[in-house]
């Protein structure tokens, strides 16, 4: 392509460039070198550690293992959390059932309302249940507040698009609901969605697991729930539901169904 600038004396000056007709939007391959690839191709990233099947105490941490989580009794690991953050594995509308998969029926009599005296409940869902799971946590006696957004992004850096009834889904929704009275409150000190990459599901998880950013946001929402050694010293504030099989993390009782292990 040939074009025409002007310097800065006024005189023409034919300029060219070139230009691709690849299309931007296509996937980019590289050719690797054969067999041995030389070192110079490689470079570390981190030092591998081995995986442990029995990791050690993690201060603050309590990670427990339930045959179902609908089952159980929620008030036996307690009944007064400032905050419940879960992932339910629901079966989407037409969805064929499938091991560690629920129903929404199922779902909706799930006593969370049990264990929170004055908190929050936050809630991954997918859009087709919104309408639903508002009515369902108003009959539990909670109140909708507010909503987190994770926009999903694919490996190539492009926005995910996932199949979907009328439109493709490129996101998926954290919904905040509220119980009880004050509660040690900060707010407007986190954006209201991430850019984050699907990650595969793992043999034995059911759903996708959800960016690590979603802890730091709670945290930093509700101080008095994070874990302190003289004001919260067993971490019994917060507390996920559905949580990944090597989920741990300071401050927070994760509950484990049995076929995630």
């Amino acid at each position: 392509m040939k074009y025409q600038v002007q310097d800065r004396n006024g005189a023409m000056v034919m300029m060219k460039k070139r230009v691709t007709n690849i299309d931007p939007s296509l996937p980019t391959y590289i050719r690797l070198p054969g067999n041995p690839i030389p070192r110079s191709w490689a470079f570390t990233i981190m030092k591998m550690q081995p995986l442990q099947q029995d990791l050690p105490p993690l201060p603050g941490s309590r990670t427990l293992q339930v045959p179902s989580i609908l089952d159980a009794d929620l008030t036996t690991f307690g009944n007064d959390y400032a905050a419940v953050y879960m992932d339910p594995p629901l079966l989407l509308p037409g969805e064929e059932p499938s091991p560690g998969k629920i129903s929404f029926e199922e779902f909706s009599k799930i006593k969370v309302n049990k264990i929170i005296k004055s908190g929050f409940v936050f809630m991954w869902i997918e859009k087709e249940w919104l309408r639903e799971i508002i009515r369902v946590t108003k009959e539990w006696g909670f109140k909708y507040v507010e909503n987190f957004c994770w926009i999903k992004k694919n490996v190539n850096n492009r926005i995910a698009l996932q199949p979907g009834k009328l439109f493709n889904k490129s996101k998926l929704s954290l919904l905040i609901f509220r119980i009880g009275g004050d509660v040690d409150l900060r707010h407007q000190r986190s954006p209201d969605c991430v850019f984050d990459f699907v990650q595969p599901i793992e043999p034995g998880e059911v759903s996708e697991r959800k960016p690590d950013f979603l802890y730091q946001v709670i945290e930093t929402m509700l101080p008095g729930a994070v874990y302190h050694p003289e004001n919260n010293p067993e971490g019994n504030k917060l507390l996920e539901l559905w949580a990944k099989r090597d989920q741990r993390r300071t401050g927070w009782t994760t509950l484990v169904e049995n076929h995630q292990l």
